[in-house]
């Protein structure tokens, strides 16, 4: 087989000293993720608790559609973010870089977001049918919260680097 030919063999081998960084470094990582996909999650879990799968069904339409507009426009910024904020080394040059990285997300998503807002009704109609038109409304409503989200799409990616997860810290 390969495995006997090979001069080399991988073995499990493990050094706590290599070790201990990582899981620091990736249990901050992990607890962030964890985070926001509470935050993404909890108002599916109220909507569908409080008012019923069909309420929940009108705002999973409108909140995916503009779910994948965010995730076109914002993915690609926040992977690059993580691997920015990490180069830095003092929590002034992660300030300023989260404070750039922010002020660009918003350049790109403001205009997107209202415009998403602008043709929600007509977007709704063409792509699911008349039957989820009432999402037109919700989608309008959650576009216009861009102002608030525009601020949080690099606050995960900055936590483990700032060392704290207080947001006063960046």
């Amino acid at each position: 087989t390969v495995w006997r030919l090979a001069q080399y063999a991988p073995r499990f081998q493990m050094s706590r000293a290599e070790i201990r960084p990582l899981l620091s470094f990736s249990s901050k990582v992990m607890v962030g993720r964890l985070m926001a996909q509470m935050n993404a999650r909890l108002p599916d879990f109220i909507i569908g608790s409080v008012a019923g799968p069909a309420a929940l069904g009108v705002f999973r339409v409108a909140s995916r559609s503009l779910n994948f507009l965010g995730q076109s426009l914002v993915t690609p910024l926040q992977t690059t973010a993580l691997s920015a904020f990490t180069r830095l080394k003092d929590g002034e040059a992660v300030t300023r870089a989260y404070t750039r990285f922010t002020q660009v997300c918003a350049i790109v998503l403001f205009p997107a977001y209202l415009g998403a807002a602008a043709i929600a009704p007509d977007f709704i109609r063409l792509a699911f049918g008349e039957k989820w038109s009432d999402s037109a409304w919700i989608m309008m409503a959650l576009s216009l919260a861009v102002f608030s989200r525009s601020l949080f799409h690099f606050f995960q990616p900055a936590m483990p680097i700032t060392g704290t997860w207080a947001p006063a810290s960046l």
